[in-house]
């Protein structure tokens, strides 16, 4: 009868091994499948759903000349950041950059497309815009000159947020004394206790007559659905120069 006791215990402890590791492994396996590829530092997630600013017929009929020899990634432009006056003209975009490989992924990029004088435009460089180095972080605009002798070249009309953000947007940057700030992507979301919303921008001072310049500002959203601006920080676009 002992034996039998004994035996039955260690069946049943033996079963609930096998239970334990069904269930690591199926949680491990979800866990994997419900990681998303656009995850970046911090637990940022990269919108990839972001939606093109009007660009001027000159600029985009330049990128895509520029784009149809470039190959390895497919490459969006989102906006159009500046331009450079050189030995001809070079061009600054905000792009969406898919892989061209059998599991897409899609990045931002920060694109120059260079157009000479004879207007032969050539893809000179296509770097990672890693958004995450200016969220949270308060930069201001030190520089005499806006961004290294770029020139900011925004949209005539803002980019259109979905309403809750736009609201929130609204809402938050209305208190605002001194800049005014004009949205052209949301570029990612974190959840905190609440949610962080990283917002590209076009943004200049209402007391002086400067032209625009590009701002990265941190949205957050309390659990309550309370909007607030925690950051701004001014991007320097000729960081990305070449």
């Amino acid at each position: 009868m002992k034996k039998k006791y004994i035996l039955g215990v260690l069946i049943i402890a033996l079963c609930l091994i096998i239970v334990m590791v069904l269930c690591f492994k199926l949680s491990k396996h979800n866990n994997k499948e419900n990681t998303n590829e656009n995850e970046v530092t911090g637990g940022w997630l990269v919108n990839t759903d972001i939606k093109s600013l009007s660009i001027s017929k000159e600029a985009l009929k330049v990128f895509d000349e520029a784009a149809k020899e470039y190959t390895g990634m497919s490459l969006e432009p989102v906006a159009l950041l500046g331009s450079q006056v050189v030995a001809g003209t070079n061009y600054m975009f905000l792009c969406k950059g898919t892989t061209v490989t059998t599991t897409p992924e899609t990045s931002l990029k920060i694109v120059i497309v260079y157009n000479d004088l004879k207007n032969n435009a050539e893809i000179t460089s296509v770097n990672d815009f890693d958004y995450t180095k200016y969220v949270n972080k308060s930069i201001e605009n030190t520089s005499k000159e806006l961004s290294g002798g770029w020139n900011v070249k925004s949209s005539s009309e803002s980019s259109v947020l979905d309403d809750k953000i736009q609201t929130m947007f609204d809402k938050a940057t209305s208190t605002f004394a001194g800049m005014v700030y004009r949205p052209i992507a949301v570029l990612g979301t974190q959840i905190v206790s609440g949610t962080n919303y990283a917002i590209l921008c076009y943004g200049s001072a209402s007391y002086e007559n400067k032209p625009e310049a590009i701002y990265l500002l941190t949205l957050f959203e309390d659990l309550e659905g309370n909007p607030e601006i925690t950051s701004q920080a001014y991007i320097d676009i000729s960081e990305f120069n070449n």
